[in-house]
């Protein structure tokens, strides 16, 4: 898998970001093993303890469990991936609407808008409606460094929006095997 990262944010918690987005995406399906800190640090271009310090605040959110002697995995907790879901999704439909009242409309005119192409949409498959989307070329960078929406003019690359600094979520406790 490609590694993006951008220059004014801290490269562990891009990496954070786009591990979260490969685990709500099953890029990474609940339960895998990942590969290992050193594997995962020489595919992104990193320093082993950054990627160590990237894992370890996914471990802390819940995302992924250590077993001692057998590597790092997925968590299968529905609930917390259910939370990533929806924690992304409030995170992109944020930036959306930032973004489309930066042009001036207004919240109905966004919700019309929506609901016209869901309509227009609903015949293709969600992954084809995304890619052959020109919505998100138009609205801008989908990645930013922080809640606060980006500002960004570069088109999607596939790469996570910051939840770095949402709230964190699942447990702290160890998943159950």
């Amino acid at each position: 898998m490609e590694w993006k990262f951008k220059e004014g944010q801290p490269i562990y918690s891009q990496i954070i970001d786009q591990m979260s987005i490969r685990i709500a995406s099953n890029a990474y399906e609940p339960g895998d093993k990942l590969p290992s800190v050193r594997d995962m640090a020489t595919d992104a271009g990193v320093n082993p303890n950054t990627m160590q310090r990237a894992l370890g605040e996914l471990e802390r959110r819940g995302l992924v469990y250590t077993e001692r002697t057998n590597g790092r995995f997925v968590t299968r907790e529905e609930e917390v991936l259910k939370d990533l879901h929806m924690q992304l999704a409030e995170k992109y439909i944020a930036d959306f609407f930032a973004k489309l009242k930066g042009l001036g409309m207004t919240n109905e005119e966004i919700e019309s808008a929506v609901s016209n192409w869901a309509q227009n949409n609903a015949h293709k498959s969600t992954g084809d409606a995304i890619e052959n989307s020109e919505c998100i070329k138009a609205t801008g960078d989908a990645q930013s460094t922080g809640i606060a929406p980006s500002t960004g003019d570069a088109q999607f690359t596939g790469t996570a929006p910051s939840i770095g600094t949402a709230p964190s979520i699942g447990n702290t406790q160890k998943e159950e095997r």
